[in-house]
């Protein structure tokens, strides 16, 4: 009897101990995971290319409204006719990458053309290290013309997209790849969505694989060809909650009902619009807009556009 009773205890005890021992596991495995989660709340890749992308226009000499007179916000650089550009004559390489622009919405995929003044070609970067668990691997266009203006500026800025790779993991992400089972994934392509001799447009498509978080965003860089300036964003489309409303509605037209979106106020959207979140590049089916969000990112096809350009 006695034994039984010394049995049972023990058994109680060792229960006791286990249940104490997981308990402290827990806590631990919930308070590393959060302290991660926090650190990369404020050091995510996409906060650093915004940071440098201030840091870039401070040092840029050039004045992006007003370069030797030319009107940042003129209508006619904006508006644009197929046929005044050959449309027909051009194909926009229909054959080369299999693209039907009959099709009601954009897909992502280049539009290169071959009989402009200046021309863009492709460069491939991967990243080089001791690291097994680790890619950096980045498809970006050069662009290439005997008469091109700020040329090398241009390139330099599109270039960034490999050096802000490389740089966030070396500075910001190294550290965490000391833990068992750490790995970092970074794939960006880099697509010209239009071009034409006013105006050229590149999408670069992002990934972030990592054993703590995902990330999938659009990046995109508009320049106005002619004057060898990149354009803000931010300034090209005025935005306001009424176009959050009906694009809100197209979207669930061209894209289905998306969640994160269904659960937006309007004036969400419309922040998200006025924000370095914001995606605006040219396409030959006219403008695709959208923006990126915690869960990746959504763009609409806008045929007819002109109607939400900001002209000054």
């Amino acid at each position: 009897m006695i034994i039984g009773i010394v049995a049972g205890i023990i058994i109680l005890f060792l229960i006791a101990v286990f249940a104490l021992t997981y308990k402290a596991v827990t806590l631990f495995s919930e308070e590393r995971a959060r302290s991660y989660s926090d650190s990369y709340e404020e050091h995510e890749f996409h906060d650093d290319r915004e940071k440098n992308r201030e840091k870039r226009r401070e040092e840029d000499e050039m004045d992006p409204y007003d370069y030797d007179g030319y009107d940042y916000f003129d209508d006619d650089f904006y508006d644009y006719d197929y046929d005044d550009y050959g449309y027909d004559d051009y194909g926009y390489g229909y054959d080369d990458y299999g693209y039907d622009y009959d099709d009601q919405y954009y897909v992502l995929q280049d539009d290169i053309k071959t009989d402009l003044t200046y021309s863009v070609d492709f460069e491939y970067y991967e990243y080089d290290t001791e690291y097994e668990d680790v890619d950096i691997m980045v498809t970006y266009p050069v662009i290439a013309g005997e008469n091109v203006p700020n040329l090398a500026h241009m390139n330099d800025v599109i270039q960034e997209e490999v050096d802000l790779f490389k740089d966030y993991f070396e500075e910001e992400y190294v550290d965490y790849m000391e833990d068992e089972g750490s790995y970092f994934a970074a794939v960006s392509s880099g697509f010209v969505t239009y071009m034409d001799e006013e105006k050229l447009s590149i999408v670069f498509s992002e990934y972030i694989y990592t054993d703590y978080y995902n990330s999938a965003y659009l990046y995109c860089i508009n320049i106005d060809m002619e004057n060898g300036v990149i354009l803000d964003n931010e300034n090209i489309l005025s935005i306001d909650d009424a176009f959050s409303v009906e694009f809100r509605k197209q979207s669930d037209i061209q894209n289905d009902e998306i969640i994160y979106l269904t659960s937006m106020t309007d004036q969400e959207i419309t922040a998200l619009f006025n924000s370095p979140d914001i995606i605006v590049f040219y396409t030959p089916k006219g403008m695709e807009i959208g923006f990126n969000y915690d869960e990746g990112w959504v763009t609409v096809t806008y045929e007819e556009y002109e109607q939400y350009l900001k002209v000054f």
